[in-house]
């Protein structure tokens, strides 16, 4: 694990091979009453999209798509019985 190169927040990134593939956010960025969880994160060709259809067929929007800087766009949902997942745009490489 690694912390981000200009990441002041705290989070940790799980890399293999040099490839992100997770992360653990710094504990003061959780709820006091947030439970110990995981979020899975899939990759998406358009996450606007996706979250839009996702949403005809009955998941909840519980984080909009937004873009995170030199990462790409995100967006987390629940599926129609309530289990989290994130949706995850990588941003393109100059």
């Amino acid at each position: 694990m690694v912390a981000g190169e200009h990441d002041t927040s705290g989070y940790l990134h799980i890399q293999n091979g040099g490839k992100f593939i997770g992360g653990i956010p710094h504990p003061r960025h959780q709820g006091s009453n947030s439970p110990p969880h995981w979020l899975s994160y899939f990759a998406a060709s358009d996450v606007d999209a996706i979250t839009k259809r996702a949403q005809g067929l009955g998941a909840k929007i519980w984080g909009p798509p937004m873009s995170i800087e030199g990462a790409g766009r995100i967006a987390i949902l629940g599926d129609p019985q309530g289990a989290a997942f994130a949706l995850f745009q990588e941003s393109r490489r100059a």
